[in-house]
């Protein structure tokens, strides 16, 4: 593999790098997730709802702890370092436990001997975290994080496993396939390192360039919410001249959920989202894992450790149990083996209530609502089971956190 290539100039620039040194951002406000402990009931004019848990809430010393831990059901995608592949995870951006997954899985590709991570930034962006992995501190990744103020990158969560990487797998190489986001302190300071060094009539430079090229066409498209097909074409066009130098190494790709499908753009059906792309260009060498499972991004808690990502199946109003107004639905993704064997805490709830099919295997986090104002969470798990002639869910204890 070679590694070596995609580092260009960033020797030559280490020592540049430090006019990129200024005194870092205080963190942002961490907002508390809600608990799966019974909590306060909803006002009666409002649409009761059910939140994920939260993690708990002990000071983590390190940043691994801040990380907490991986995602229960994800996978290392089978790829070989050396066979031009594409191992593509997609996530929800800045939080801890995408990133604690994605660390996961990198160190692992890296110690079979993968260095080249593919990130949803700038090129500018990258290369300034390039610059960082040589450097003996962090200044220019805590100003790299006072620039990304309101990006969804702007989390101490994304400094943790920044700094993760460049703590267990310190020879990585960065790379940013995303549109440029502007003449931003980053990007202007990047161009100027490149010009000091007199590299205008090189590949970087050329990268650089187009990333803000894109941009100035972007600025113009009134993208809201990050889905329009122009910049899914020029992700595509970024990752992929950098991918093809690297002389057939495989490589790790990390993406916001919505570029990872194999579908096209919501925007414009004639146009194919980033991974899709990708898997028409590249075929079979495209492997895609997306981090939400199909859900929506919840995540649950069951056992204070390990998240397990859930789907939001619904609210049921008037689901015909005694003094119960509403429920509140989650289906759990890979927890049947996690609660199997737990004690049945003599709670049932019939299938028929619920809006989708229950399967066998399946686990459920459901929130009674009741109609004095109450609410009461209970799991469930599908075994099977029948209660006077009808299917039901088992309610079973978790034990204390």
């Amino acid at each position: 593999m070679n590694t070596q290539l995609k580092r260009h100039t960033l020797l030559g620039l280490a020592a540049g790098a430090l006019a990129l040194t200024m005194t870092a951002c205080a963190a942002p406000k961490e907002t508390a997730a809600p608990t799966l402990q019974p909590t306060a009931a909803p006002t009666p004019t409002a649409a009761p709802t059910a939140t994920p848990a939260a993690t708990p809430t002990a000071t983590p010393s390190s940043d691994a702890e801040m990380l907490g831990e991986p995602i229960v059901g994800a996978t290392t995608l089978p790829i070989t370092p050396d066979a031009g592949q594409i191992a593509i995870y997609g996530e929800g951006h800045g939080r801890n436990y995408y990133y604690a997954t994605e660390l996961a899985v990198w160190q692992d590709y890296y110690a079979q001997g993968m260095r080249d991570l593919f990130l949803e930034f700038p090129y500018a962006w990258a290369q300034t975290l390039n610059l960082w992995m040589q450097a003996e501190d962090d200044a220019i990744l805590e100003r790299l994080y006072e620039v990304s103020a309101g990006a969804a990158w702007h989390t101490q969560d994304s400094l943790a496993f920044c700094r993760q990487i460049k703590e267990t797998c310190p020879e990585t190489v960065f790379h940013g396939y995303d549109i440029s986001f502007g003449y931003d302190a980053i990007t202007a300071q990047y161009g100027n390192l490149l010009e000091e060094e007199g590299k205008t009539d090189s590949e970087e430079y050329a990268l650089f360039q187009n990333n803000n090229e894109q941009y100035e066409v972007y600025r113009n498209e009134n993208d809201v919410d990050g889905t329009a097909p122009y910049r899914e074409n020029c992700m595509v066009e970024n990752f992929s001249r950098q991918f093809e130098a690297l002389d057939g190494a495989s490589v790790m790709v990390i993406c916001g959920s919505y570029h990872a499908q194999n579908e096209a753009s919501i925007s414009d059906p004639n146009t194919l989202r980033f991974a899709a792309q990708l898997m028409q260009k590249y075929g079979d060498a495209v492997q895609i894992e997306d981090l939400n499972f199909g859900g929506d991004g919840s995540m649950l808690y069951l056992f204070g450790v390990a998240p397990y990502m859930a789907n939001t199946i619904g609210t049921v109003e008037n689901p015909g149990l005694p003094g119960v107004q509403a429920l509140q639905i989650y289906e759990i993704f890979n927890a049947y083996e996690d609660v199997k064997e737990l004690e049945t805490n003599g709670v049932y709830l019939p299938c028929s209530v619920f809006p989708v099919e229950v399967k066998p295997g399946g686990v459920y986090r459901v929130g009674y609502f009741m109609e004095d104002g109450s609410e009461e969470w209970y799991t469930f798990r599908a075994d099977g089971e029948v209660q006077n002639g009808e299917s039901v869910v088992t309610g079973v204890t978790l034990p204390p956190l």
